[in-house]
């Protein structure tokens, strides 16, 4: 007798094979009483029914506002819908829909100081409310003190605006602000990441309600999501228990070091004082970004580092001529006419400090977090189907890449680090500081520093040669 396959679910595909990303766009359009978020042991959020069967009959709903789920709008789909339209919009594969590039920062240098890199999104988030073009903004808030620090808000004015986060590498999801914002009339700004703006466009198609409040959306560029444990990890590395930290700066500049050499902090209260402690990241294991410690299992099948859905997207310009200045310099795209012209506006005003920057400028500025989500996806699924998992189909999936033998080698090294790094803090969080952690995770990290410097010498020699000969 033929087995039936199952009805295929949130639960059953996205969530049972590790690529639900915990946006909470699903509970946010879902009625109340039907799914709410619950967070894993590491802190990532996962659906879960409020009673079994509650989401009888509402399965494909939720599948169609899941950013990863087979749907059949991908990323390129719903940006053509939204932006094909605008006058002078281009296309680049990396990019997205885009009309033109930045680089630059805001030229008040206190509002600087309290943002990330350059301090555009910040900005662009003030900008739209001061000119009353959105009435609330949808982002997420630091909260020093509370658990977790780290969440969603709605802010309805410009002093709510200063609790806005700088960049948090923290999990957090969506659907308190979504349900208040369905029951709240107003025209709102939302700003995420890639996958949640994508999940909340997918909504915005479902929910008509939803398409009259979600006015503008802004995406950070994106590298990957760390789960929970970053932070724990990053604390006990300042050596400060995590369940005594205030409050988190994953983006610390230290005075007279390039943008990229920056610091982690933790805030924890002494009595009636407060004191920060902080560590270099280039003095963390595990600092280096590529080597993917904790990171989310659903960005392994997620190719969208721009943001494509939302109407700008705004980063950092990794890119050695802006490294060098420790003020950090932020990266915006523009695909929506009305915020180009705020932009451009607001340069000639000299409110902003701006150069165009080419495309392909541009593009580079993204380089690593490109070759992981793009160039070496197609490698990634083929080593998920060997596994009997389910994954996504994906715009890239049939990309004719040749990844060479090192490049392989980053790979599967790189998702040893990722899996590893999450289990081995699991079983050292019962116990104080890292002695086990370090432990299970030196192995690995050598091999994957190895590998590097043995390319560095193969290159090194290849050069002799080729002078020589």
């Amino acid at each position: 007798m033929t087995a039936v396959a199952a009805e295929p679910t949130i639960f059953n595909r996205v969530v049972a094979n590790d690529v639900c990303v915990g946006c909470g766009v699903c509970a946010g359009v879902a009625p109340p009483d039907t799914l709410r978020m619950r967070q894993r042991a590491s802190g990532s959020y996962l659906p879960q029914e409020v009673s079994p069967g509650a989401t009888r009959g509402l399965e494909r709903r939720l599948l169609r506002a899941c950013p990863f789920w087979d749907q059949e709008d991908d990323e390129d789909t719903l940006a053509r819908a939204d932006y094909r339209r605008q006058e002078g919009i281009r296309h680049r594969s990396e990019l997205g829909y885009y009309l033109r590039c930045f680089a630059g920062r805001v030229a008040d240098p206190d509002r600087h100081d309290r943002a990330t890199s350059g301090g555009l999104g910040s900005w662009l988030a003030r900008k739209l409310l001061r000119e009353g073009k959105v009435d609330r903004v949808i982002s997420v808030q630091a909260h020093p003190g509370e658990k977790p620090v780290f969440r969603y808000g709605i802010s309805r004015t410009l002093e709510d605006l200063d609790q806005v986060a700088k960049s948090a590498y923290h999990p957090v999801e969506v659907s308190a602000v979504l349900r208040e914002a369905l029951a709240q009339p107003g025209r709102y700004l939302f700003v995420g990441l890639p996958c949640s703006v994508k999940a909340v466009k997918l909504a915005m198609r479902e929910e008509p309600l939803l398409r009259t409040r979600i006015e503008y959306t802004v995406s950070l560029v994106c590298g990957h999501l760390k789960n929970r444990y970053f932070l724990d990890y990053l604390a006990r590395c300042c050596g400060v228990e995590e369940d005594r930290v205030e409050m988190a700066d994953f983006r610390k500049q230290i005075p007279g070091n390039p943008a990229n050499r920056f610091a982690f902090g933790v805030q924890v209260r002494h009595g009636d004082d407060v004191k920060w402690h902080t560590i270099p990241m280039r003095e963390v294991m595990g600092g280096d970004w590529g080597m993917g410690f904790f990171m989310h299992g659903a960005c392994d099948v997620c190719d969208d580092v721009f943001g494509e859905t939302a109407d700008a997207a705004v980063g950092d310009v990794w890119l050695p001529e802006h490294i060098r200045d420790e003020r950090g310099t932020s990266l915006v795209v523009c695909r929506r006419a009305e915020i180009l012209r705020l932009i451009e506006d607001a340069n000639a005003a000299g409110e902003v400090a701006l150069e165009e920057l080419p495309v392909d400028a541009a593009v580079r500025s993204q380089s690593a977090a490109l070759r992981h989500r793009r160039d070496a996806l197609p490698y990634r699924l083929r080593l998920y189907r060997k596994r009997g998992l389910w994954r996504p189909r994906k715009r890239f999936a049939g990309l004719a890449t040749q990844l060479s033998l090192f490049r392989k080698c980053v790979v599967l090294l790189r998702d040893k680090l990722q899996r590893q790094s999450t289990r081995a803090f699991a079983l050292q969080k019962p116990k104080p500081g890292l002695r086990a952690f370090r432990r299970r995770m030196l192995p690995w990290v050598f091999l994957y520093r190895l590998l590097y410097r043995l390319r560095s010498v193969y290159r090194r020699c290849a050069r002799i040669y080729s002078r020589a000969n």
